[in-house]
């Protein structure tokens, strides 16, 4: 789970953003069991970003995404050694580093762990990793390139080992530390690495096609067929059960012929059964089972769904449901977390999400940088009725349209 975020100079990103999800004390907030305990610390389960179009909300996802993909040693294309993408409408911050720094740990009773990072488009000038021990946090391991000298500072835990000292010394200064430390199951460094291979999740509106939708892995998965079968009742659509049949698809490989599983979805009209094949259903209900399949391991393991436009295809009532999921801690056992970006009005609602769990993006009017404000900053009360104030352009996220450009 996290429990803060930080980012710096990174897309639309230009000054240090940090995104806390550790809940205040209001005394007048719905819980609704929207947080959870750690270390007697109450953690919120979810977040939602709002704004303006191009005002910032994906690159913050993003921002989440490209720390993920440098903690675990991502390969980019074009031999590209880093993703580096600094605010461009800066001289000063086209040659900054990025800064990234993470709070987090496996689940709410393992240990806190703090990561950061710096880098430039070709070297990791700084990557540290840190562990919460009593209230204050003490090094694994600190690393550092500066004049072409590259450095590193051991915790007193890992300072004897020989193998951590030479992998030291082989590295290129491109690779995180933690995507090779990480797979030596050596305790503090392999839980790191673990929390991002194994505990974020994205999703973009473009898997909405679900072109690449996981038939194979839906078919060997009871559990998985089961709680997506309750997930479609839940959101009444008007299927009954699916079935798996297998087909012959033309290839240049021996006979010309590979066998491949079809999902077929079944309907029912008045007392007749039909089915239908999955690549003809709607886009709403390819993303039921898109989103099925994360939720069924996230319910299983404390993870954190990222969602980019959570409301794409899906009706406001069905996007509610999902939140309550994550609200529920009879299905959300794990005290996994939701973080998205929407447009949906209906979900600013203060029975649903916590003022704290509301964020609105904005961009500066002078630099272009993407900054953000928490609903609890406006001093609302819990009264406030948030989705028409948000639609009066009380909180300054409404676009200023003008048609009268167009002619």
């Amino acid at each position: 789970m996290i429990r803060t975020f930080c980012v710096e100079n990174f897309l639309s990103i230009k000054d240090r953003t940090v995104i806390s999800f550790i809940a205040s004390p209001l005394t007048d907030e719905t819980s609704y069991e929207n947080y959870f305990l750690n270390n007697k610390e109450r953690i919120l389960k979810g977040m939602a970003f709002y704004g303006s179009n191009a005002t910032g909300k994906t690159n913050i996802l993003l921002a989440l995404e490209t720390l993920s993909e440098i903690a675990i040693g991502i390969t980019y294309p074009n031999k590209k050694p880093l993703p580096y993408y600094p605010f461009l409408l800066c001289g000063e911050t086209k040659r900054k580093p990025t800064s990234f720094m993470i709070e987090f740990s496996l689940d709410d009773k393992s240990s806190n762990y703090r990561y950061s990072i710096t880098y430039n488009s070709t070297l990791i000038i700084n990557e540290k990793l840190e562990k919460q021990t009593s209230q204050k946090y003490s090094i694994v391991f600190d690393r550092n390139i500066t004049n072409s000298r590259n450095f590193i500072y051991w915790g007193k835990e890992y300072a004897s080992k020989a193998l951590l000292n030479t992998l030291y010394h082989s590295l290129s200064p491109s690779k995180s530390y933690l995507s090779v430390f990480g797979m030596l199951n050596i305790k503090d460094l392999a839980n790191a690495y673990r929390f991002f291979k194994e505990c974020l999740f994205h999703i973009t509106p473009q898997m909405n096609q679900s072109s690449n939708y996981d038939i194979k892995g839906l078919e060997n998965n009871k559990q998985l067929q089961n709680f997506t079968l309750r997930l479609l009742k839940a959101a009444d659509i008007n299927i009954t059960n699916f079935k798996f049949a297998k087909r012959k698809i033309n290839t240049d490989i021996g006979d010309g012929y590979q066998a491949d599983v079809n999902l077929l979805l079944e309907h029912s009209c008045d007392t007749n059964k039909f089915f239908i094949d999955f690549c003809c259903e709607s886009l709403g209900t390819k993303k039921i089972f898109v989103i099925a399949q994360y939720l069924n391991q996230i319910f299983n393991k404390a993870s954190i769904l990222v969602v980019d436009e959570i409301e794409s295809s899906f009706h406001p009532d069905l996007t509610k449901l999902i939140l309550a999921l994550f609200f529920d801690k009879t299905i959300n056992k794990c005290n996994s977390q939701l973080v998205f970006t929407s447009h949906e009005t209906s979900l600013l609602d203060l029975d649903l999400l916590r003022r704290e769990q509301i964020q609105f993006v904005y961009k500066d009017k002078k630099t272009q940088g993407t900054f953000i404000k928490f609903l609890k900053d406006f001093h609302v009360r819990k009264t406030d009725d948030i989705a028409k104030s948000y639609l009066a352009g009380r909180y300054d996220t409404s676009p200023d349209i003008n048609k009268h450009s167009i002619e």
